[in-house]
């Protein structure tokens, strides 16, 4: 389980595992599949909600978030002339293994967080693979004020959990959100 520690309790080890982890494996992974990614492909890297918000404890973890959204930018405008759309996904409080297992396996932190959204839940994982592929799809091959867009699932201002992917705008902002 992943410790929430102050950053100035964090071991530089442990600072450098999730920054590792976070941005550098984004970016070698990318750089090493550009040579086999076709011309008007995809690339979608995961973020995360608290790039937006500061909770203690998770400073290293946001950070490397954070480099991978400065990340997209950069490769949305590079991979552009190509016809790359580079987009990344914030999912929110998820239902997953993340911290342990804590927000599945806790019904009183999940329903802390189910309370910050709209549809009063936390998501789950079969809300966030179908997300993802709509932007893969050939529906999505155009905007040219997409690339580099952030799409946050949720956050704290009780928007619904989930989007409905249309017209994205310009890169750096956020989307229109929708229902799941």
């Amino acid at each position: 389980m992943r410790e929430l520690l102050s950053l100035s309790a964090r071991e530089r080890v442990t600072i450098k595992s999730e920054v590792a982890i976070g941005s550098r494996a984004t970016f070698f992974l990318t750089q090493a599949l550009l040579p086999l990614l076709a011309d008007g492909g995809r690339i979608v890297n995961l973020s995360t909600g608290l790039t937006r918000f500061a909770s203690p404890g998770f400073a290293a973890y946001a950070a490397a978030k954070g480099a991978v959204e400065v990340l997209s930018l950069y490769l949305a405008k590079e991979l552009g002339s190509r016809g790359i759309a580079v987009n990344r996904v914030a999912p929110g409080a998820i239902e997953t293994d993340f911290l342990g297992g804590a927000v599945r396996d806790m019904p009183d932190l999940n329903k802390v967080f189910a309370e910050m959204t709209a549809l009063g839940r936390v998501g789950v994982p079969d809300d966030i693979g179908p997300m993802i592929a709509s932007l893969l799809g050939e529906q999505n091959r155009w905007d040219g004020r997409a690339r580099g867009a952030q799409l946050p699932m949720c956050d704290r201002s009780k928007e619904p959990l989930g989007i409905t992917v249309g017209p994205l705008p310009a890169a750096g902002r956020t989307v229109m959100r929708g229902h799941v």
